[in-house]
């Protein structure tokens, strides 16, 4: 199983499309945790395949830094750039954590 990237720059300094330095900390933490999570699992599966003396493993690769320098916002990105708008009007932010 392979983790995601950082999707932003560990430090942000500057919106990107309309996400502001707070909203891509988040979703850099958001992606950090779901990383920790599925390498949870992938290894307490791994645990229950040799437990059972079954073939075969699980294995996980965390790629969170995998991307680092070329990251949403860099001049030369690894991901593509993003479009966050849900059918608001052009130039409203979204806002990230949603509300409720």
């Amino acid at each position: 199983m392979l983790g995601y990237p950082r999707p932003f720059p560990e430090q942000p300094v500057e919106s990107v499309d309309n996400l502001t330095v707070a909203d891509q900390r988040w979703l850099n933490t958001m992606t950090r945790r779901l990383n920790d999570t599925v390498g949870s699992v992938v290894a307490e599966f791994d645990r229950a395949i040799a437990a059972f003396g079954a073939p075969g493993s699980a294995e996980y690769v965390d790629a969170y830094e995998a991307f680092a320098g070329h990251e949403v916002g860099r001049p030369r990105p690894f991901l593509n750039g993003l479009a966050v708008g849900h059918g608001r009007a052009a130039g409203q932010r979204a806002q990230l954590p949603p509300d409720g």
